[in-house]
């Protein structure tokens, strides 16, 4: 019985090495996602992420994402960490149609639950449902998939602190670039206070005052590693706006350098 229990736990690796091993011999299937093939780097952060979260490789290997070189959790993946974390009391969907969904979780240290919507109004506002892609094709699917993934970063941080779902960091960068896209780029001067009060001008030869709020911004995008609070900033600019474009060519060169 006890290797009966214990079976599922042989192909976790207990080391670097075994994880490099792993990672090369899965990177070379043609049963895994098509842009892990013939990646080993990538395999094993989507292995150590699994490491992380105390799930299976193979688990992982469905339902992790590398996306601009960040792993990525499907939204399902993490609905299913909240719920066997003991910090959740329940979470589970109230409605759903081409319109909306909602879902309610209630934490295991609170008495009042909470709920979530995501409406296709919002897609439309965001610019997601003009896309060719699941939008299009599974609207109700989607929307699903961006109110629990909404919800469960939200009400569970020390669960999924620094994970968004793989929906939306898909729909915010676009998919995962090349390296061969971009230059590397150049290491950044040194900060200065007069950056501060600096004027942008744009194209047309109006000056626009930045911010240091704006600047921080920025700046922790082209670091290649935004906090939660920096991704619900750059969501607030509205999709094709040059503050989002900037954004995301700072950190798409971040992490391809």
């Amino acid at each position: 019985m006890a290797d009966d229990k214990n079976e599922s736990l042989i192909l976790s690796p207990r080391s670097f090495g075994e994880t490099a091993q792993m990672s090369k011999f899965l990177a070379g299937s043609k049963i895994i996602p098509k842009d892990l093939r013939g990646e080993p780097a990538s395999v094993a952060i989507v292995i150590a992420t699994a490491v992380e979260l105390q799930i299976g490789p193979m688990m992982a290997l469905r339902e992790v994402y590398v996306v601009n070189g960040r792993p990525q959790l499907s939204a399902n993946l993490m609905v299913a960490l909240v719920r066997r974390s003991g910090a959740c009391r329940y979470f589970r969907k109230i409605h759903s149609d081409l319109e909306k969904a909602i879902y309610e979780t209630q934490r295991a240290d609170s008495d009042e639950p909470v709920r979530m919507s995501f409406t296709i109004e919002e897609a439309r506002i965001a610019g997601l449902t003009g896309k060719d892609g699941p939008w299009k094709q599974y609207p109700a699917a989607m929307l699903r998939a961006r109110a629990k993934s909404i919800l469960a970063r939200e009400e569970y941080p020390e669960i999924l602190a620094g994970f968004y779902s793989y929906e939306e960091a898909d729909d915010y960068s676009g998919g995962p670039p090349s390296r061969d896209d971009y230059e590397a780029p150049p290491r950044p001067a040194a900060a200065e206070p007069e950056v501060i009060d600096a004027e942008v001008v744009d194209d047309d030869g109006d000056a626009e005052a930045t911010t240091p709020e704006w600047d921080q911004l920025l700046a922790a995008f082209a670091g290649g590693s935004p906090s939660n609070d920096d991704w619900e900033k750059a969501n607030a600019y509205p999709p094709g706006s040059p503050e989002r474009a900037e954004l995301k060519e700072a950190l798409e060169k971040a992490n391809a350098s």
